[in-house]
């Protein structure tokens, strides 16, 4: 289901880097259920990649939430 007032207020940045696609799709995959995750991207929703990416998905979802 889409979730439009998330989607209105947590917009992609433009020329989003790789860290804010994945930090993006994160919160996207918490708020809202309207599709899943980029195949480009599903790699880092699991396993060792996951945890890899842990502290720089915070760093770039903090920054988010300020734009």
């Amino acid at each position: 289901m889409l979730n439009t007032i998330w989607h209105q207020n947590n917009r992609m940045p433009a020329k989003a880097t790789l860290a804010q696609r994945i930090a993006w799709h994160r919160e996207h995959q918490r708020h809202c259920g309207c599709r899943e995750v980029p195949k480009s991207l599903k790699k880092y929703f699991t396993g060792k990649n996951r945890r890899k990416h842990c502290a720089l998905d915070s760093a770039v979802t903090a920054d988010l939430k300020t734009q």
